[in-house]
């Protein structure tokens, strides 16, 4: 099975989008993106270890993810591990449910943030809606 476009790119556009959406009036930008003159305030990265289904039938996504400085000083790194049940069995419920944990870790993300940056409150308390839809 393959994703409609580069997983890397994918998460990356949902993970800038989810906290651009959740810590407004922060702008969040992809640093590629960013002018070579102009230095970012902060940097996040994330570092995805496992992003896949397991055998039992829950969806896994763990890794950590580090916030620096301006200046490339650490200001906070965690650590973080994800299990999301699969509604049913098959592809498209593991997609789903790798989406379901992906949305999770941005919300445990922007959390994290607005804990150093208590000035900020998000836009709105709920995440956005997933394109994948729930068995009733």
């Amino acid at each position: 099975h393959r994703w409609a476009e580069d997983l890397h790119a994918q998460l990356g556009r949902a993970l800038r989008q989810g906290l651009a959406q959740r810590l407004q009036p922060l702008r969040v930008s992809d640093a590629i993106l960013v002018e070579a003159a102009r230095q970012p305030d902060y940097q996040l990265h994330v570092h995805v270890e496992r992003f896949q289904g397991r055998h039992d039938g829950y969806a896994v996504l763990s890794g950590q993810w580090s916030l620096l400085d301006g200046k490339d000083r650490l200001l906070d790194s965690r650590s973080f591990a994800l299990e999301k049940p699969l509604s049913r069995e098959g592809y498209t419920a593991l997609v789903c449910s790798l989406d379901s944990a992906w949305r999770a870790l941005i919300d445990q993300i922007a959390s994290g943030l607005m804990q150093r940056e208590t000035r900020l409150r998000p836009i709105s308390p709920t995440a956005p809606a997933s394109s994948c839809q729930q068995p009733s």
